[in-house]
């Protein structure tokens, strides 16, 4: 068994150096650089010209582009930061405890004291009564009041 290991160890060996020679003859000439690099730019062209397309589709759709959702992601996490900073700012101003807040200054006025209670008198005076409704002239079918124009001489003008 232990022949067929290193026979087997020398036949692969044999294997990825004619690999390795017929590659390095093959990918390491200036031809196959020139035409890998025109592929990549062929493809970087096709892939530009398919997102235009499907950004120009989806907006024609009222639908946002993966363009548009990821700005919208981008503007919420700075929203989200920004929300922590105040969040964080307003911690350090009114702390969650009661008992860390700093004690409200003293008072300097004292509250002004209750009147007495007036001596009730036998006789209080009586309730002033509600005074009494005038009655206004309405005019045909509309219910509401009409007053006399006046004139600049003080006379009264005729209805109209």
């Amino acid at each position: 068994m232990s022949k067929q290991k290193k026979s087997g160890k020398s036949s692969r060996q044999k294997i990825e150096a004619g690999l390795e020679s017929a590659a390095g003859s093959l990918f390491g000439t200036d031809g196959f650089a020139k035409t890998a690099g025109l592929a990549t730019n062929v493809s970087a062209r096709v892939q530009r010209g398919v997102a235009d397309r499907m950004n120009r589709n989806l907006g024609l759709m009222n639908m946002p582009s993966r363009d548009d959702i990821t700005a919208i992601g981008e503007r919420l996490i700075a929203m989200e930061n920004r929300l922590l900073h105040i969040e964080d700012m307003l911690s350090r101003l009114v702390p969650d405890n009661p008992a860390d807040r700093p004690a409200s200054p003293p008072r300097t006025r004292k509250p002004a004291k209750a009147a007495a209670p007036a001596e009730t008198k036998a006789d209080p005076k009586p309730a002033l009564k509600p005074a009494k409704k005038t009655k206004s002239k309405k005019s045909g079918k509309s219910g509401k009041a009409t007053k006399k124009k006046t004139s600049a001489k003080g006379k009264t003008a005729p209805k109209s």
